[in-house]
């Protein structure tokens, strides 16, 4: 039976774990988020521009463009939204931007 969408929030979730990817978007699915997903710096740069994206789950460390860099870039290019980050694995906190 289909989750109904409670929300109509496109959230993008970018990292280069597709594990830890793959885990966090069946908890966002199951709250009736819609999910895309990218696992670098430029992937989720591209999907800014091809997608409307509500909110942005990214991590710190990832391959081509990090995630520090990629924000930067986005917020230049991209409509304000919120934004979360994800340090590296040994801190384990999570940044909230708005």
């Amino acid at each position: 039976m289909p989750i109904a969408r409670r929300w109509d929030v496109c959230t993008e979730l970018a990292g280069d774990d597709k594990e830890i990817v793959d885990a966090i978007e069946i908890y966002l699915i199951q709250e009736g988020y819609q999910v895309v997903k990218a696992y670098d710096g430029e992937q989720a740069l591209e999907m800014l521009r091809t997608k409307k994206i509500d909110l942005m789950v990214i991590d710190v460390m990832m391959p081509k463009l990090d995630g520090i860099r990629a924000t930067f870039q986005a917020r230049k290019t991209a409509a304000a939204f919120p934004l979360s980050s994800c340090l590296p694995r040994q801190k384990m906190r999570i940044r909230f931007w708005g």
